[in-house]
């Protein structure tokens, strides 16, 4: 397992400087800053951005609002995922409700929500509606899994709701809901940014993208917002991917 993933990472570390290489090739050949910036004036630039203290505003600002999103949606569908597991009412109730969550498209939700909620609350509203369903489906499928045989045991010799949930639905969920969150993280980031870039909110890493390409034309900067929100993407995967592994070793 260990000679795998460093194979892995190996790989990954190959493509990186392939994507890099051709980056750089595609720079030189069009000579044009505003179309392509050189792949070291974007890391200068991101460089820069630590020294300043409004891009730890931006990216932070946009990170809670995402969050707000993230921690709404995982609440309501793990109390909707565990109903619909133990009542078939329920469940017939909420299908149909998430199916159309997960057919509208985020511009519709962003363009609504804008309507309604303002710029600040059609983020917020639209990060919940992309990640709900991911959250609702990955515990609904973990109860769903749960050994027929259990099932049979808990019927004959049956237990409280509480000590059912702590000792068998919970640890039953985990590791599907770890999953979830880890794919959900990067997911509602990406959705964040873009309902920002079309709200047009004042703060937030969405608004600077879209001055950088909008107002400034400054590629460089538009590039290294998108490799920023790329490296955030990245350390939440690799930290909730560990995580992931270590409650699944724990159960």
């Amino acid at each position: 397992m260990r000679n795998q993933r460093q194979g892995l990472k190996k790989e990954q570390g190959i493509m990186i400087v392939l994507l890099l290489v051709l980056w750089q090739g595609l720079a030189m050949k069009v000579n044009n800053d505003i179309l392509i910036p050189m792949p070291l004036d974007v890391l200068n630039r991101m460089l820069g951005d630590l020294a300043r203290p409004d891009f730890y505003r931006q990216t932070l600002t946009s990170l809670g609002r995402m969050l707000k999103g993230f921690g709404l949606s995982l609440v309501i569908a793990g109390l909707c995922g565990y109903a619909a597991a133990l009542n078939k009412t329920v469940r017939r109730f909420i299908e149909p409700l998430e199916v159309i969550i997960k057919t509208i498209p985020n511009l519709s939700y962003i363009m609504v929500f804008l309507i309604w909620l303002g710029s600040e609350g059609s983020v917020m509203v639209t990060s919940f509606c992309v990640l709900f369903p991911v959250f609702y489906t990955a515990i609904l499928l973990s109860q769903d899994l749960l050994d027929s045989e259990l099932q049979d045991v808990l019927r004959c010799y049956p237990e409280t709701p509480w000590i059912v949930f702590w000792k068998i639905r919970l640890p039953q969920a985990l590791p599907h809901l770890a999953a979830a969150i880890q794919t959900g993280f990067g997911l509602g980031l990406r959705v964040c940014v873009m309902a920002e870039v079309l709200t047009q909110v004042r703060v937030g890493i969405g608004r600077q993208m879209s001055y950088a390409a909008r107002v400034a034309l400054d590629m460089t900067g538009l590039m290294a917002w998108t490799l920023w929100i790329i490296l955030l993407s990245a350390a939440a995967d690799g930290i909730l991917g560990w995580l992931k592994n270590k409650v699944e070793s724990s159960l």
